[in-house]
This record gives structure tokens, sequence and C-alpha cells, in this order.
């Protein structure tokens, strides 16, 4: 896709009218660009191209101090066992309390699965946080051999 004289070429694969991932590149800088100059020229507000790109646990746990983690579990999920110094926002009261939910770093946002998360970054990414999905959840964090904490300060498991 070439758009206008001064943009770089970039091949971009679309299924359905979104943008595929890069295999050898999981956030797809070079795509993510092209769609926001193309949604620019078009008119298209930005938030309604971007994707979200999933991050996995390791690479989470690595740069943890760039990430701010939003578990959107329920309540008796995150007693069990919840990353620690994540915070916790249920994903059904996430729209009421989204002030609380700080903008200055990268929101990671975090379920069991992966799945009420990505609903949680698409929904903070139309708000206007820069906002990922934790790729497979506290499922994968745990598999990962990355420790979870209990309500009580013990070691968590995932429910």
């Amino acid at each position: 896709m070439l758009v206008g004289k001064g943009d770089v070429p970039t091949a971009l694969a679309l299924r359905h009218g979104e943008a595929l991932p890069d295999p050898f590149d999981r956030r797809c800088e070079i795509g993510t660009l092209a769609l926001e100059s193309l949604a620019h020229r078009l008119r298209v507000h930005i938030a309604s191209v971007r994707q979200n790109w999933s991050v996995v646990p390791e690479d989470v746990s690595k740069r943890r101090s760039e990430f701010h983690l939003l578990d959107v579990r329920e309540q008796d999920e995150w007693d069990a066992g919840h990353i620690e110094d994540a915070q916790h926002i249920p994903l059904g009261e996430l729209g009421a309390r989204l002030a609380e939910v700080p903008r200055e770093r990268v929101v990671v946002a975090v379920c069991r699965s992966g799945s009420r998360s990505d609903r949680a970054a698409k929904g903070l990414r139309l708000s206007g946080f820069e906002a990922e999905n934790l790729d497979g959840g506290v499922t994968a964090w745990s598999r990962a051999g990355l420790p979870l904490v209990a309500k009580g300060g013990g070691p968590g498991r995932v429910i």
C-alpha cells in the first residue's frame, strides 16, 4: 500500500478489512503506521482501525516497569490469585471507573485466558489509552512459572 508521495511503501495483509499480524514482528509497527496514515487521509478515527496486539507474559514480566497491569476478572478470581501490584477493576465496572486507570504507562489488560482482557484493551484504546492484551492471561502467566499472589498474600492459583 502506498499512501501519499512521501510515505514508505508497505505491504499490508488484510482480512475482513483488518491488518493481519506480521509473524516476525508481533506489534506490526510499520503496519500500524500505514493504517494510521491511511486513517488520517480518509478522516477515519484512528482507534477504529487500530488493533490490539497481545503481549506475552515473559515480556511483561521482564519489562514490568513499562506497564500498568489491569486485571479485569471477577472478585473471586482476583482473590484466588493475581499478578502482584496489578490493579483490579472487573470488566463490567471498567467503563464507569476509567478515571482510576493511569494514562502515563501502557496498560496491559489481564484476565484468565485473554478474552475479556482483549475486550477491555479495545475499549481502553477507544477511550484514548495505549493498551495491550496479555496473551493467554493469568493462565499463561502461571504456566510460564511466574508468580501469582492470593488475597491473603500467599501463593495464588488460577480459577
